[in-house]
């Protein structure tokens, strides 16, 4: 077997574990704030009737619609929470691929670009909190254009290079548009570093230097006199003019000034033809204007969640600024080669210890507080005689990662990842580079150290990638499918499953639309319950001005059965966090509807006046007998079981559940009432209903003659149980 083939044959059995690796872990993870349920309902609402912006909220752009609409048309699926676990998928393994593209592009080995896989898979598994979010797709868009990007400005080929970037800025804007700009200035930069004419270049320099360290002051204006913010803004700035230096130092007089005409041109040929697509689909001009700029203009303001700086971060920035400095001003120095490659290597096994969990912050805590500002090392240049050092390309990644660096800005949660990603590849090839600069004139014995670091690398790669798959597969194992319309194969733990399962029945049962607090869409595509308008957003009392709030009013007060879902764990945690939701809609909800279950941190509301009968509960009663003697032991469910029911399972609600009881005819007696959905009786009851058909909605009284273990009823669920042992229904207790 060839040297090339084995190489090719690891990347691919990698990437192959690493599929089978994010299934597990996407299809086991469900967030309680559901963005993954306001994002499928905006795609089905724009798929199905068309009007972003102007009757389907959104805060992304058209592209992202777009994009997702033609390949659901093209593969012909639906939008789900299973579809969106797939794209997700994709997405993530694409990204991580790209990576190692990138990385063996820059250093030239299989051995780097298999760490560089491992480890940016492992940097943005955050990916499981928001399948379908355009995050993930903005992550593989950038992650390909960067690598495709690369290969074209290292094979010279630079109009074909100025024509992707330009197409892949123009899709990043009208998907998130600070995203979009981010790319935007970083490649702008790097064609005027890199331009044929030496005043363009300088110019260039200044003036790119001067937009990237005055951007993020900009965009973060509305915080900027908080010290979350200042910090965040001091950074940005030190990382990107760094890096502006550090592309200066790289440069290659290779840009001809018609290739940036063909880069504007194909960004605005790009975004003309998506917006044009958009209003083909019943957007007007002026609602694109407001939901691809303004709208998103607004945002920092209505929400924002600060980054977590560590210990050390104010003086790991001003040292990265002070040897950027230093390098400009003594670039002739016998020592700074072997000086940079140094830290090089230090900050590179930093990182690595720390995807390694040898430290005790993660790589995208370490990213932000330190790596991202320190990373123009990577791309500040060694000797040219180092065969492992890359030429202009690594200039270009070091300009995306510094500018996209700011994509945390106003929420750093699954946006530290997507935004600080390409931080693993650079700096996988350039502590590879290092590794030959202070290994060059050494004997055979440093290749035989290189081959054991090479090893090692490796080894930590397969260790980690392992350890999120025993991680995945554990979850997996030990979680139950959720079984509801879209989400049939995602398996959650049993406490949570019920939560949703019973949940979502009331709401299919008592109503004929649902409105959630906040926006908890995934509840609408399991139970087909439409919501009040298509001004959906997941933080409606903020994103949603009054007139659009008042049409949802109308729209409640119109429906005949409207119901409301309240997820309370998310609310109290915006109050903890001092944001306090208001506004007219908030106001209308506890006036005009009532809470009729609380399960876990879900309530389930109803419009006043009206009287219904909760399914899916259990109570633990303990009535005398009539002789007075020792109490009986009785169990009332409410239930609408699909078949007879033979058996019935107490159950603990631990991971893996436990068994606390099965009740049959042996040891306990079953009473069966029909009952309607207003709860008053349907028909005569059945006192031996073992086995019997049930009507479509009863009361099962279960009288136990067998001693009843100790239990905590809150952490506890029936299951009804076929002549096959199959679930039939479920209850939970209540007080």
């Amino acid at each position: 077997m060839s040297r090339r083939l084995a190489a090719t044959l690891l990347l691919l059995l990698g990437t192959a574990g690493l599929v089978v690796t994010a299934y597990w872990l996407l299809f086991t993870a469900f967030m309680v704030y559901d963005d993954e349920g306001y994002v499928l309902q905006t795609l089905r609402d724009f798929s199905a009737h068309g009007g972003l912006y102007r009757e389907v909220f959104s805060q992304y752009g058209p592209a992202f619609y777009l994009l997702y609409d033609l390949l659901h048309r093209l593969a012909d699926f639906e939008f789900t929470n299973t579809t969106a676990r797939w794209l997700a998928l994709a997405n993530w393994i694409l990204t991580a691929a790209a990576c190692a593209g990138i990385t063996w592009r820059l250093s030239r080995s299989v051995t780097a670009a298999f760490l560089a896989l491992g480890a940016t898979f492992y940097h943005l598994w955050s990916m499981i909190n928001e399948p379908g979010h355009p995050g993930s797709l903005l992550a593989s868009i950038l992650a390909l254009a960067a690598w495709a990007g690369l290969e074209l400005v290292e094979r010279g080929r630079i109009g074909w290079f100025a024509l992707l970037a330009g197409m892949a800025a123009a899709l990043l804007a009208l998907i998130k548009v600070n995203v979009g700009l981010f790319f935007l200035v970083a490649t702008v930069a790097w064609l005027l570093v890199n331009h044929r004419s030496t005043a363009w270049a300088r110019a260039g320099a200044w003036g790119g230097g001067a937009v990237l360290g005055l951007l993020p002051p900009l965009l973060m204006h509305h915080f900027l006199g908080t010290a979350w913010a200042g910090t965040f803004a001091l950074l940005a700035s030190v990382a990107a003019v760094a890096m502006v230096g550090a592309a200066c130092a790289r440069r290659q007089s290779v840009v001809p000034t018609r290739d940036l005409s063909l880069f504007l041109a194909a960004g605005l040929g790009t975004a003309l033809l998506a917006c044009l697509a958009a209003m083909a689909r019943g957007t007007g001009a002026l609602d694109l204007i407001d939901g691809i700029l303004l709208g998103p203009m607004r945002h920092p303001g209505v929400y924002h969640f600060a980054p977590v700086w560590r210990p050390g971060t104010l003086p790991a920035a001003l040292f990265s600024a002070a040897l950027a400095v230093w390098c400009w001003r003594g670039g002739h120095l016998t020592w700074l080669p072997g000086g940079l490659a140094t830290i090089r290597l230090g900050l590179g096994l930093t990182i690595l210890a720390s995807y390694a969990e040898l430290l005790p912050l993660s790589t995208q805590a370490l990213a932000m507080c330190f790596a991202v500002p320190l990373a123009w090392v990577f791309v500040y240049p060694l000797p040219r005689k180092n065969p492992a050092d890359s030429g202009a390309g690594s200039a270009w990644i070091g300009l995306l990662l510094a500018s996209q660096y700011l994509h945390a800005y106003p929420i750093a949660s699954s946006q530290i990842g997507w935004g600080t990603f390409l931080l693993l590849p650079l700096a996988t090839a350039g502590t590879w580079a290092a590794v030959h600069q202070l290994t060059r004139t050494s004997g055979g014995w440093m290749r035989t150290a290189r081959l054991a670091g090479g090893a090692l690398a490796c080894g930590v790669a397969l260790f980690m990638s392992g350890t999120l798959a025993r991680l995945g597969w554990t979850r997996y194992s030990d979680s139950v499918p959720l079984g509801l319309p879209g989400a049939e194969d995602l398996r959650l733990p049993e406490f949570v499953a019920s939560d949703l399962r019973i949940v979502s029945q009331n709401a299919a049962a008592h109503g004929d639309m649902l409105m959630s607090l906040p926006g908890l869409y995934s509840f609408n595509l399991w139970t087909g319950l439409p919501t009040p308008t298509r001004a959906n957003a997941t933080h409606w009392f903020s994103l949603l001005n009054e007139a659009q709030q008042r049409d949802i009013m109308r729209a409640l007060d119109e429906a005949g059965r409207p119901v409301l879902i309240v997820q309370r764990r998310v609310l109290d945690f915006l109050h903890e966090g001092g944001f306090h939701p208001g506004g007219p809609l908030f106001d209308y909800l506890p006036g005009h509807f009532t809470k009729v279950l609380t399960l876990d941190s879900y309530e389930f509301w109803i419009r006043n006046g009206r009287s219904v009968q909760v399914i899916g509960t259990a109570q633990l009663l303990q009535p005398r007998n009539p002789a007075g003697r020792l109490p009986a032991r009785r169990i009332d469910t409410v239930v609408a079981p699909q078949r007879p029911v033979l058996a019935m399972e107490i159950m603990r609600l631990d991971t893996p559940l436990r068994p606390l009881l099965r009740l049959s005819a042996r040891n306990a007696r079953l009473a069966a009432i029909p009952l309607r959905l207003d709860g008053t009786v349907a028909g005569a009851p059945s006192d031996n209903a073992w086995g019997r058909p049930l009507p479509p909605l009863a009361r099962l009284i279960v009288d136990i003659t067998s001693p009843l273990p100790s239990f905590d009823p809150r952490f506890a669920v029936v299951f009804l149980l076929d002549a096959q042992g199959r679930r039939v229904g479920e209850a939970r207790f209540i007080e």
